[in-house]
């Protein structure tokens, strides 16, 4: 018996039939996440996308663009239709009611069975007025949807390895926050931009940035506002471009962290970085956390389920026991690499160096040189002589001749 089911994925029965709100479905992980969805998934109903407008762009000319990348070549071949399944629900996470319609607002409650809500804003140097707006504000909004949907089995929030940095170690947890998320909302919206841009280093205080102090703030709204809802948080570390899924030679839009470190340094931009090299660099490839997300989903419902029919079952045992308290809070997943295979900065940057040199870029405008450096006053040195002067002599000579500096 066990022989016959080996090759059938419980994850995938799980979505059969099912509906997704996806929230970042224009983002890197969300177009990785609808591809591996419709594609692994294909009996799922349907894929509701909450989508902002952008200039001069509609949401559906943006899907249209979107569904035309190499991503999703195989699904063109193998559900030329798949198109069909996806419908846009045009929304701002930092808008009350999520800037949905009454009608779109109602379609999610009577329909969706599954939340992942990955949308944020990602720029380390991001305003705490908008970050606050976006992450911690988006993710409140986003919880009182969902507790509105009558057919919830999972609401998985993407955060971050990184939100909880003041912490050593890590652990599968939320931890204390600086503030309750309601009272930092509230802070935000009633100060004007000058004032909350002032006591922002007061208020963060050792988080790194923005982005990690306010992602940090969304967990803890989810720790105090979940009660009763299935509610599970997947914390990546640094995601990278696919290992081999649906792309075998990998897959990436954009050049941010490393990657934009890889491309800065092989045309020859960038030469030298402030950086530890025997450093963890704590790498994810991308399909993968994508893979850890679907599983978190389908863990979060069975576990809600089971948890369900036990409540059932003791309704009329008396008051809850600490186990059925414990189920109240959501349930943690740290997906890290540094763990299990480590690797260092330098070890990452020689990998690059290696294969770098098999594939030249064809738009180098110096040659390859790249240092790690660990001392603050040699770096400093370095980077007038490597990057600021020569920056200054291209801009020159590009400027007597006519053309604009870069």
């Amino acid at each position: 018996m066990k022989e016959e089911n080996q090759g059938e994925s419980q994850i995938r029965k799980s979505f059969a039939g099912a509906n997704i709100l996806l929230t970042g479905g224009t983002g890197f992980l969300g177009k990785l996440l609808i591809e591996k969805l419709l594609r692994c998934c294909p009996e799922l109903n349907k894929i509701y996308l909450l989508v902002r407008k952008k200039k001069n762009k509609d949401p559906q000319t943006r899907l249209k663009e979107q569904f035309d990348d190499v991503l999703y070549e195989t699904l063109h071949k193998d559900q030329p239709d798949f198109i069909k399944k996806v419908e846009i629900l045009e929304g701002e996470l930092d808008s009350e009611n999520l800037g949905l319609t009454d009608q779109d607002w109602l379609t999610v409650c009577d329909k969706v069975n599954f939340i992942l809500h990955g949308a944020a804003t990602v720029r380390f140097d991001e305003t705490l007025n908008k970050a606050v707006r976006i992450n911690t504000r988006g993710t409140k909004e986003m919880l009182k949807l969902a507790r509105c949907c009558k057919y919830l089995e999972a609401f998985v929030y993407i955060s971050t390895a990184y939100c909880n940095l003041p912490q050593q170690p890590i652990e599968e947890k939320i931890y204390d926050f600086p503030l309750t998320s309601d009272l930092l909302i509230d802070v935000v919206e009633r100060l004007d931009s000058k004032t909350v841009d002032d006591i922002t280093p007061g208020l963060i205080g050792m988080y790194p940035n923005t982005y990690c102090y306010t992602k940090a703030a969304a967990e803890n709204h989810l720790l105090k506002h979940s009660q009763g809802l299935p509610v599970a948080i997947l914390r990546p570390s640094i995601v990278i471009s696919t290992a081999k899924d649906p792309i075998p030679l990998g897959w990436i839009d954009n050049i941010y962290g490393p990657t934009g470190i890889c491309v800065g340094a092989s045309v020859g931009i960038i030469r030298i970085i402030k950086c530890n090299p025997d450093a963890i660099a704590d790498l994810v490839p991308a399909d993968f956390v994508v893979n850890a997300c679907i599983a978190v989903a389908w863990k979060t419902a069975r576990h809600h389920k089971k948890t369900s029919e036990r409540k059932l079952e003791e309704h009329s045992e008396g008051p809850k026991d600490e186990a059925t308290t414990a189920d109240q809070i959501p349930r943690v997943y740290n997906y890290v690499s540094g763990n299990q295979n480590p690797i260092t900065w330098c070890t990452f940057m020689n990998y690059a160096h290696t294969h770098g040199f098999t594939m030249a870029p064809s738009k180098a405008v110096w040659c390859y040189m790249l240092f790690l450096i660990n001392n603050a006053l040699l770096f400093r040195t370095l980077n007038i002589l490597l990057h600021w002067i020569p920056a200054y002599v291209c801009d020159g000579v590009a400027v007597m001749i006519g053309k604009k500096p870069m």
